[in-house]
């Protein structure tokens, strides 16, 4: 469903099949592309068929239940050389390789052996690994830098997989939604709504909310081959563009007037730590680059009082900056809301008074108009006590020349 939905989005099925093939040259497949219709709402049917045994009638949405015989039962070990030895488009390459490994990770917890020694079964069959390819390919071909998810619905009751009889979600499912904080919601329909393959993808792939000002460029419906009771059995992909100029754009007045930036804020609350710890995570945050850092006080569960830990950041320091918070407080996971932010330009200037020289930090609109003037601290700080004077003396006096010369 997800690879239909890309190829409905514009991915050209041919170039999809040409990487693949050359991926598993000895195992021939192609895709059977067609319309389908249901509850009133028509969208694009997807499936992968393997063209030796006749199984176009094969329901993607059931991996867990078929054994068609072609790469049945792959390893981890050969599904990642198998990757790693290709010559995919690199991005894609790397996406695939890490949906492996996250379910192999899950798999290995599932069944208490080494990510190693984990056996494929329906993720290792040839219909499987086009799926997880092919969605890799996809979403790198459209351009797409980041996904944003609904709740992803698990299903009720149980299905069939080569274990046997399980409930739904599948044992590897459930450890990948737990491990990566993937949102759920349940469904009335009986059966298995969400495979292992599909929440592996979805894991992997960097999220983001969609920030206001973002525009709609594209939508389309996907069909899924088992029918539903209640409603349309259908995944929906839509693509969503922002940028700074469109932020601008939806910003009206305000964007002439101040700079328009995306930033991103993580948080995180934190029950277990001391004050010196919490201090030393501030710090390792402002050293690396975050635009602020502040805590607020919160009551968690048990009745605990507790901190939040906020920090503003650039979007290119996202990584170094979870690796900051994770290494430095101890705490098992972190969230993100992506902000617009309003900035002035800004000039550091000297200003030279009777106590000496201090800097000054100016902050201009678009127009050139000077909107803020901001002593720096530690300059003023240093100049009362070399100068044995309070601090507001100097600092008054620093504030009085910057608005001097600026007017002059």
């Amino acid at each position: 469903m997800i690879l239909g939905a890309l190829v409905a989005l514009g991915v050209d099925p041919d170039y999809l099949k040409t990487q693949i093939s050359a991926l598993v040259p000895n195992e021939p497949f192609h895709f059977a592309i067609g319309k389908k219709e249901a509850f009133g709402i028509s969208g694009t049917h997807l499936t992968v068929e393997l063209e030796d045994c006749h199984c176009g009638e094969h329901d993607h949405e059931h991996d867990h239940e078929h054994d068609h015989g072609h790469g049945h039962g792959r390893t981890y070990k050969d599904i990642r050389e198998m990757l790693e030895k290709s010559s995919l488009e690199p991005l894609a390459k790397a996406d695939a390789l890490a949906a492996f490994d996250a379910l192999a990770e899950a798999e290995s917890e599932t069944h208490g052996v080494s990510k190693e020694e984990v056996h494929f079964h329906e993720v290792g069959a040839l219909d499987s690994i086009v799926d997880t390819v092919g969605c890799a390919l996809g979403l790198r071909a459209l351009g797409i830098d980041a996904i944003s998810l609904s709740p992803l619905p698990i299903g009720e009751g149980t299905f069939k997989c080569a274990h046997g009889i399980y409930p739904v979600p599948a044992p590897a499912t459930a450890r990948l939604l737990s491990r990566f904080n993937l949102p759920i919601s349940y469904d009335v329909e009986q059966g298995e709504m969400l495979t292992p393959t599909a929440t592996s993808l979805f894991a992997i792939w960097k999220k983001r909310e969609i920030p206001k000002g973002s525009l709609l460029r594209a939508s389309a419906v996907s069909f899924g081959t088992r029918e539903m009771k209640r409603r349309p059995n259908i995944l929906r992909a839509s693509i969503f563009e922002y940028s700074d100029e469109l932020a601008c754009a939806a910003s009206g007045d305000a964007a002439r007037d101040y700079n328009v930036e995306t930033v991103v804020e993580l948080h995180t609350n934190i029950d277990d730590a001391t004050g010196e710890t919490l201090a030393t995570a501030a710090a390792a945050l402002f050293d690396l680059g975050a635009l602020d850092v502040w805590f607020e006080q919160i009551q968690m569960k048990k009745g605990r009082p507790a901190f939040k830990l906020c920090a503003l950041i650039n979007e290119g320091l996202r990584k170094e900056s979870l690796d900051v918070i994770f290494r430095n407080t101890g705490v098992l996971g972190v969230r993100e809301t992506v902000k617009t932010r309003y900035a002035l330009d800004r000039k550091l200037i000297d200003v030279t008074t009777c106590y000496g020289k201090a800097r000054v930090k100016l902050g201009f609109s678009k127009s050139g108009a000077v909107t803020s003037i901001a002593p720096e601290f530690d300059d003023c700080q240093a100049l009362a006590k070399s100068n044995d004077v309070p601090f507001l003396v100097v600092y008054r006096e620093v504030l009085q020349q910057s608005r001097e010369i600026e007017n002059r």
